[in-house]
C-alpha cells in the first residue's frame, strides 16, 4: 500500500519506520500480557503451590502462557522454517510470529481441555548442581512421536516443574532429583538452546558447555 500510496518518499520512509517499530514492540507488549496474568501463579509454583490449578480462568492463563514461552523461541522458529516445504509467495521467516501464537493457542487449548489428565509434578534439586535455564526456556520431555507431552519448566536453581500426564515417570506430586537425574534434565535443556543458556554457578556452565550437545545422542 505505501509502494502505491501519492505520498513524498520522505513520509513514506517516516511511515516505514514506524510499521518496523511497531513489529518489534506489539509483540513484545503481547507477550508481556500474557507474562503478567501468570507472576501470581509463578509466584505461587515456587512454593509448590499448584491450587491455582483448579480454577479454570487460572489454569487456562497458566497453560497459555506455558506453551508461548515453548514456541516464541528462535529455536522453534528454526525448526519450524526449515522443514523444507515451499509455498509460492510464502516467506516462513516473515510469519512466525504470528503462526507462534496459532500453534501456542491450539496446543494450549487441547491441553487445557484435557487439563484433570494433567497434573504439576514438582521437581526439587538439592544436589550441588544447579538447574539451568536457556532461550528455550519451557521444553518437551516427551518425543515429537508422542501424543502427549510433558512440559518442563525452570523456576529456580533449585526447583521445576513438569506439566504431565505421566503416572509412571512422576507418580509423586514432589519429587526430590539425584545429582544424576539434574544432570539428564540440564543436558536436555542445553540441547534444546538455541545460542543462550543461564546459570547463577559460572563454573558448573562452562564444564556443561563443553560437552558437544549430541554427546548423548539427544540430536
Amino acid at each position: 500500500m505505501l509502494s502505491n500510496a501519492n505520498i513524498s518518499e520522505s513520509a513514506k520512509a517516516r511511515a516505514i519506520e514506524e510499521l518496523k517499530k511497531m513489529e518489534k514492540i506489539l509483540g513484545e507488549q503481547y507477550h508481556m500480557g500474557v507474562e503478567q496474568k501468570c507472576s501470581d501463579i509463578i509466584d505461587d509454583l515456587r512454593r509448590e503451590d499448584d491450587t491455582f490449578y483448579a480454577d479454570a480462568q487460572r489454569c487456562v492463563d497458566f497453560i497459555y502462557f506455558l506453551f508461548n514461552q515453548y514456541f516464541r523461541t528462535m529455536k522453534m522458529q528454526r525448526v519450524a522454517t526449515s522443514h523444507g516445504i515451499h509455498i509460492p509467495g510464502h516467506d516462513p521467516q516473515r510469519t512466525w510470529i504470528v503462526e507462534a501464537h496459532i500453534y501456542a493457542t491450539n496446543v494450549a487449548f487441547t491441553s487445557f481441555a484435557e487439563r484433570t489428565h494433567y497434573r504439576i509434578a514438582f521437581l526439587r534439586n538439592d544436589t550441588d548442581s544447579p538447574f539451568i535455564t536457556t532461550d528455550q526456556p519451557v521444553i518437551n520431555l516427551l518425543t515429537h512421536k508422542d501424543v502427549d507431552v510433558a512440559m518442563s519448566y525452570p523456576l529456580s536453581p533449585r526447583l521445576a516443574i513438569v506439566l504431565t500426564k505421566g503416572s509412571d515417570k512422576f507418580p509423586q506430586r514432589v519429587r526430590k532429583l539425584s545429582k544424576m537425574e539434574v544432570e539428564t534434565y540440564n543436558f536436555l535443556m542445553y540441547s534444546e538452546s538455541d545460542d543462550q543458556i543461564y546459570s547463577n554457578d559460572k563454573g558448573y556452565l562452562e564444564s556443561l558447555v563443553s560437552i558437544p550437545k549430541g554427546a548423548l545422542g539427544s540430536e
